[in-house]
């Protein structure tokens, strides 16, 4: 799943540049990220949110498309819709993509500490926000019917999403889950239900992941499914948006009529 980032000196990035930029995985640059369609504001229990809307050939208006919506946006909302525009076959591929960007924060640090706060400390208010507020006020905007609803995130939100996916599996039909070594603060009980789950994790240094292949195992004693990954090798940021969208990509490609 690892990335490759080509660097070099501006002498060889200008002879190489066009043999470079072919092989770079897309997408190539920031600037190559999609907008969204539409962003809308949310407050609650004095947190502000902005909520980006990425519709990927799903048109204007109320659709039934797939709906993914993902913690922590401002690292992946817009890179998961780039790979879900160029996704293949272009013309059976569409979705709709809900970045959840928390707003108010001086800097990278404090918004950092707060989302450390958001995914452990107010665990309970941040589901009560996705659940209560966020999913029906997407609902309101797009139309209430979705063929599927996923939730993703990343480090501690993914700690988040397998809580809320081991006691809340109706709140979402899917939960997708990735970080590095995410073998900590996991839940000890799971209720049977019907919301699949996804996991996958890097092994830090070679250390066990037993408290979260554990975990799994609780999923599938109540009768969950649930697909587990866990690599091997190092870990760089890059790769959780391959290991988002791995879990998440099939949802958006209907297979072959």
């Amino acid at each position: 799943m690892a990335r490759t980032f080509v660097l070099g000196m501006l002498l060889a990035c200008a002879l190489a540049g066009p043999a470079l930029a072919a092989a770079q995985p897309e997408p190539a640059s920031q600037a190559a990220l999609p907008s969204p369609s539409e962003s809308f504001e949310v407050q609650f229990e004095g947190r502000l949110y902005r909520i980006d809307v990425y519709r990927v050939s799903a048109g204007d208006g109320q659709t039934t498309v797939p709906r993914l919506y993902v913690l922590q946006g401002e690292d992946y909302g817009a890179a998961l819709a780039a790979r879900l525009q160029d996704a293949v076959p272009r013309w059976r591929s569409q979705g709709v993509i809900i970045a959840v960007n928390r707003l108010g924060f001086s800097g990278p640090d404090e918004l950092a500490a707060a989302r450390r706060l958001e995914f452990v400390d107010e665990e309970a208010a941040t589901r009560r926000f996705l659940s209560e507020i966020l999913r029906p006020e997407v609902d309101r905007r797009l139309g209430e019917s979705a063929w599927r609803h996923t939730l993703a995130g990343e480090g501690d939100a993914a700690l988040l999403v397998l809580r809320m996916a081991a006691t809340e599996p109706e709140a979402f039909d899917a939960y997708i889950a990735h970080g590095p070594h995410l073998n900590r603060n996991l839940p000890t009980e799971v209720s049977a239900g019907q919301g699949w789950v996804y996991m996958s994790s890097v092994r830090w240094m070679g250390e066990p992941l037993d408290q979260f292949e554990a975990l799994a195992f609780r999923f599938r004693e109540q009768g969950r499914e649930v697909q587990v990954d866990t690599g091997v090798t190092g870990w760089e940021p890059g790769d959780a948006i391959d290991a988002l969208w791995m879990w998440a990509g099939p949802y958006f490609i209907p297979p072959p009529v």
